[in-house]
């Protein structure tokens, strides 16, 4: 954090949420009400037509890090297992997260549907269509040019889009292009807003 020089504002700001507390509910969470041992998937949600939903990338592929993390290894090894399995463990845009390089700026991407079962379906989401123009507008873009930018080593590039992010917080959430767009806070931005500062 100190080589990125951020501010004491936003230094207060990172310090003043409780990161792991929240990052081990959240694992919890998935655990107990998003992961299914028999497709050894987590879900996309709850309820609805989400329940019954599993996106093998990004969901699982970020699922399986999230349990690696907290030493639930046997979990997060049959999760990546199953996306090797059905040959899915790249799709040219979550996979920065971990370290991969990805084509710059982010292309668009398109949902796959790869099975459908009698009460599931199982998708996946490919990032090979034209590169996004205004990635510097969506949070999670955001994320990712940073990660981009610092193992291209360009830190300049990379600290001024931290300062953007930054700047799309408006006390709830990461107020984006999508979240003017559809009114809700995406919560994948705070996700990868939370990776990206090492929580």
């Amino acid at each position: 954090m100190e080589d990125l020089e951020i501010t004491q504002e936003e230094l207060r700001f990172i310090e003043e949420v409780p990161w792991e507390r929240n990052l081990l509910n959240a694992v919890k969470f998935l655990l107990k009400s998003q992961y299914n041992p028999t497709l050894k998937l987590c879900g996309e949600g709850t309820m609805g037509a989400a329940a019954n939903t599993y996106w093998l990338l990004s969901d699982n592929l970020l699922a399986a890090e999230a349990f690696k993390a907290f030493r639930l290894l046997n979990i997060a090894n049959s999760i990546s297992r199953e996306l090797s399995r059905r040959g899915w463990t790249r799709n040219n845009f979550h996979e920065i997260i971990l370290g991969k390089n990805i084509d710059f700026p982010p292309r668009t991407g398109r949902n796959i549907e790869i099975e459908v079962g009698p009460n599931y379906r199982i998708l996946v989401e490919q990032h090979d269509g034209p590169r996004f123009s205004d990635f510097d507008q969506y949070a999670d873009l955001s994320v990712y040019a940073i990660l981009h930018y610092l193992k291209s080593g360009q830190r300049d590039l990379a600290k001024n889009m931290f300062r953007n992010i930054l700047a799309m917080w408006d006390g709830i959430g990461l107020n984006d292009k999508v979240t003017k767009e559809k009114a809700y806070i995406q919560h994948i931005n705070l996700v990868c807003y939370y990776t990206h500062l090492g929580y």
